[in-house]
C-alpha cells in the first residue's frame, strides 16, 4: 500500500482527520513504532536520548493523524527534565483542536510491567482521558520471541492485577537498521506488527473525539496528584500548570 503523508504542529491539528496518540515511557520505542506505520518516510531519530517534542504525521489514504510524544519516566540527559516532558507532554493533549480519537501505549516487552508503565496508563487513560478514550497497547522487542503473540497470554493476569485496561493488545517488533543487521525473519514480523497495528487502529479507533480541555481547579489537582505521586518532578510541574491556569 502506498501511502501519502504530511508533517505538522499538533496544535495546528487537520481538520476532519482522526488522532492517535502515540505515549509511552521513555525509549519505549515510540518514534519507532510511528516510523513503522509510515513506512519510514520521515526517519524519525530513534534511540538516543528519546524525543522531548511532540510531532504529528498525516496519513492521508487514511485520514488519520498519528502523534509522537515525550516520554515518561526517569530525567533525560541533555538537560530535559521528567516535569519538562510531562508538561510538553500534558499541554500538548489539552491542547488538540480536534480532540483525541484514539490512544496507543507503546512498552518494551523486556521491561515485563514496569511501575512507570502503570503511572504513566494512570496519568493519560485515568486522568487525562478519563476513560472516554480508547486505548491500544503495542508491545515492542518481542522480535527474538517464537511467537510474537505469547507476551499477551503470558501478562494477562499481571495486568488484570495491575488494572490495566486495553481495546487491544499488540505484540510485535518495530527493529529497524543494520545492527543488528536484519533477516528476512525479522522484515517478516515488522510487516506483520505494522498490518496489526494498523488493524487494531482501525477496529477501534473512535468516531467522536475527545476534548481534554478541563479549566477546573479539581482537574488540575488530580493530574498534579498523579504526578507527584509516580514522576520525578511532579511537584514542579504542579506549580508550573497552577500558575499558567490562572
Amino acid at each position: 500500500m502506498t501511502s501519502s503523508y504530511t508533517q505538522f504542529s499538533p496544535a495546528d491539528g487537520d481538520q476532519g482527520s482522526r488522532t492517535v496518540v502515540v505515549f509511552g515511557s521513555s525509549r519505549a520505542g515510540k518514534s519507532s513504532l510511528v516510523n513503522l506505520l509510515t513506512d519510514n518516510q520521515y526517519n524519525i531519530p530513534v534511540g538516543g536520548r528519546g524525543t522531548f517534542e511532540a510531532e504529528s504525521y498525516l496519513v492521508r489514504d487514511q485520514d488519520i493523524v498519528l502523534v509522537d510524544t515525550p516520554g515518561t519516566g526517569p530525567a533525560q540527559p541533555g538537560g530535559i527534565t521528567n516535569a519538562e516532558n510531562l508538561e510538553t507532554l500534558i499541554r500538548l493533549l489539552r491542547g488538540l483542536k480536534g480532540g483525541i480519537h484514539l490512544f496507543v501505549m507503546v512498552k518494551q516487552c523486556s521491561n515485563n510491567l514496569h511501575v512507570v508503565d502503570r503511572a504513566t496508563y494512570e496519568l493519560i487513560v485515568e486522568k487525562l482521558g478519563q476513560h472516554k478514550v480508547p486505548v491500544v497497547l503495542v508491545v515492542t522487542g518481542c522480535e527474538a520471541m517464537e511467537d510474537m503473540n505469547a507476551w499477551t497470554s503470558t501478562n494477562k493476569l499481571c495486568l488484570e492485577k495491575a488494572k490495566l485496561k486495553f481495546n487491544a493488545i499488540v505484540s510485535g517488533t518495530c527493529l529497524a537498521g543494520g545492527d543488528p543487521p536484519q533477516t528476512d525473519t525479522t522484515i517478516q514480523r515488522r510487516q506483520q506488527t505494522k498490518l496489526a497495528v494498523w488493524t487494531a487502529i482501525e477496529e477501534h479507533i473512535s468516531s467522536k473525539p475527545v476534548k481534554i480541555a478541563s479549566e477546573s481547579e479539581s482537574f488540575f489537582k488530580d493530574v498534579a496528584k498523579s504526578c507527584v505521586k509516580h514522576f520525578p518532578g511532579g511537584g514542579v510541574l504542579l506549580r508550573r500548570l497552577s500558575s499558567s491556569a490562572k
